[in-house]
């Protein structure tokens, strides 16, 4: 959380810094979502 506060005073520094928690989210989501389908025709294949 220190280093949070820190980067919360420099302005050009806190810019980037949320937008790489959002674009983690949407890649984890993404992923999820990819597994999620895989694992879905997985379960068809076997119970077909």
């Amino acid at each position: 959380m220190a280093d949070a506060a820190a980067v919360d005073e420099k302005s050009p520094a806190a810019a980037p810094a949320p937008a790489f928690p959002i674009k983690l989210l949407i890649i984890v989501s993404v992923i999820a979502l990819v597994f999620g389908v895989g694992g879905a025709f997985v379960a068809v294949k076997f119970l077909g």
